[in-house]
């Protein structure tokens, strides 16, 4: 018999029933090692951990478990091909006095994975009643087995659970589970002893919790509000994120108060959201340096060119300058500002506007005006500025 107990969030005492699991909703999980923790252990304490994130790692996909006994062979991704145990014991590191740093953090991790401690809180104390939270991973029903232990339970007078102890039947055959290794960790990670993976009640459960058609609805919080983003039928959403491009580009050419102002206008937002609420850019730190660059100014004109047929009406024509001048660049450290990059650097379309006389006008322009048309074309630039989008908070 093999079964598995839901934790109840970070509480290790009280179990959950169907229905009432939770579970991290994050596939990527990011970490890093402090100083002290280098200082400490060094390079060793980092392969350490760095190990037991690759056995973390090294769990297979629960759409892939099979449950078929008996399994194909012993290699086969298989329930029933996981151990009953999760550690083992080695006489010369307890001779040494070791302890197993890699144990330790694996322990702590799968702890989080919400999966509660089934040796100790299978029997639950509710209403003035006894209720199984340990259930079977193929069936789904309440169980009394712990990695294939018989578990039964005992009435104390207070204490932990109620006052309901676990215990095994079969003192020789005693359930454990990587899940509630963190909470015997004095015991069952003492000088000599270290884990070699998940048991077969740790698979299951993971498979029941960690399935895609898994799905369990709670009311939210007091004072929690749904916030839609980016709604094309919203006038104005909660929130409304900003192209990252955009916004890069514009904070190296303003200065702290115009960048403010201009973030705020709708020349930024756009003509379909008006009105909005934006909050205003906390500016944590600015850097101001110059560089040589270049000014350009673009004059436009009407003029006749000496082979313009007589009677043709002028030719727009642009006289551009440009002059090397000092110009400052900004750079902005913002306290209010999430940004979400989806490529760092990328080319970027920009579309030009120009304007030009045409020598046919058409047929219902008025008589003595001087026929135009505007051309637009697409270039495409280079820049370091990332793409994505950000949101101000």
């Amino acid at each position: 018999g093999n079964a598995f107990t839901f934790a109840w969030g970070t509480n290790r005492v009280v179990a959950n029933n169907i229905g009432e699991e939770y579970r991290w909703n994050t596939p990527l999980l990011t970490y890093a090692y402090d100083e002290s923790f280098l200082n400490y252990f060094g390079s060793n304490g980092v392969v350490a951990i760095e190990n037991a994130i690759r056995m973390m790692n090294a769990i297979p996909p629960v759409s892939t478990i099979k449950t078929n006994y008996p399994p194909v062979d012993r290699k086969a991704v298989n329930l029933w091909n996981f151990p009953t145990r999760p550690d083992r014991y080695h006489g010369r590191a307890a001779s040494a006095r070791l302890l197993d740093m890699k144990s330790h953090a694996l322990a702590e991790l799968f702890s989080y994975m919400g999966l509660g401690n089934a040796e100790d809180n299978a029997f639950q104390y509710e209403f003035g009643a006894i209720g199984l939270r340990n259930f079977d991973p193929i069936s789904r029903m309440p169980s009394k087995y712990v990695n294939g232990s018989l578990l039964s339970f005992v009435l104390q007078a207070g204490g932990v659970q109620g006052g309901v102890q676990s215990f095994p039947i079969d003192l020789m055959k005693p359930a454990v589970t990587l899940a509630g290794t963190i909470d015997h960790a004095a015991v069952r990670l003492a000088e000599g002893k270290y884990l070699v993976g998940p048991t077969r009640d740790d698979i299951g459960g993971l498979r029941e919790l960690y399935r895609k058609d898994n799905f369990n609805v709670e009311p939210l919080p007091p004072f929690t509000f749904q916030v839609v983003t980016n709604q094309p039928n919203l006038t104005n959403p909660a929130i409304f994120s900003i192209d990252l491009r955009w916004f890069c580009k514009e904070s190296r050419t303003n200065t702290p108060a115009a960048f403010q102002q201009f973030v705020l206008t709708n020349q930024w937002w756009g003509p379909v959201h008006t009105n909005l609420n934006i909050p205003p850019l906390v500016t944590l730190k600015t850097n101001v340096t110059w560089e040589m660059g270049w000014t350009t100014n673009v004059t436009p004109y009407l003029t006749n060119f000496p082979w313009t047929p007589v009677g043709q009406p002028a030719t727009l024509v642009y006289l551009t300058n440009k002059y090397r001048t000092f110009q400052p660049s900004f750079d902005y450290i913002f306290g209010n500002v999430v940004t979400n990059i989806h490529v760092p650097a990328d080319e970027s379309k920009v579309l030009y506007r120009s304007w030009e006389v045409i020598p046919n006008a058409p047929l219902w322009s008025v008589v003595g005006t001087v026929p135009t048309t505007t051309n637009y074309t697409t270039t495409i630039l280079n820049d370091e500025c990332p793409h994505g989008e950000i949101i101000i908070l």
